[in-house]
């Protein structure tokens, strides 16, 4: 009985600590990767940008090089939005998304309760329908900086 007790409290340790090593590495691999995005848009003037936050992203029939959902998809994911004086860069996850600011009326922009909420049917290199619900600082001022932008309202 007690050599069970310590075979599985062994296995259950192991097991910890196998998955802490695997979630710290790809942290690190993300928030690296998310901190080279942050430096290549740095020259371009970034007028506003999220930090790492949470976000609810809604595809349907989306599909992108290397990804493709058929039907629908609801992922949570963290998500850090910069606007810059050329594009509109939503990185964080998996697709990441640029827009020029001359094709940002591709995307529908507007509040979801506190939450700043984009929509596009025409998504930047895929094709298919995006939902995203961010939880943002300001959504408010989120959605009047992106519509002076380009973005199309949301109704």
């Amino acid at each position: 009985m007690k050599l069970g007790l310590l075979i599985a409290g062994s296995v259950t340790l192991f097991v910890f600590t196998i998955l802490t090593i695997v979630f710290t590495i790809v942290g690190r691999v993300q928030r690296a990767n998310l901190a080279d995005a942050r430096r290549m848009l740095d020259p371009e003037g970034i007028r506003l940008e999220t930090g790492l936050v949470g976000a609810t992203v809604r595809y349907r029939d989306f599909r992108v090089p290397g990804r493709r959902y058929w039907g629908a998809a609801i992922i949570k994911t963290r998500r850090h939005l910069v606007l810059t004086d050329r594009q509109l860069a939503i990185l964080g996850g998996r697709p990441v998304f640029f827009t020029p600011r001359g094709e940002l009326h591709r995307w529908q922009v507007g509040l979801d309760g506190a939450r700043l909420h984009l929509v596009c049917d025409d998504p930047p290199g895929a094709t298919g329908h995006v939902d995203l619900r961010i939880s943002v600082h300001d959504a408010a001022q989120w959605v009047t900086t992106l519509r002076d932008a380009g973005c199309r309202v949301l109704a």
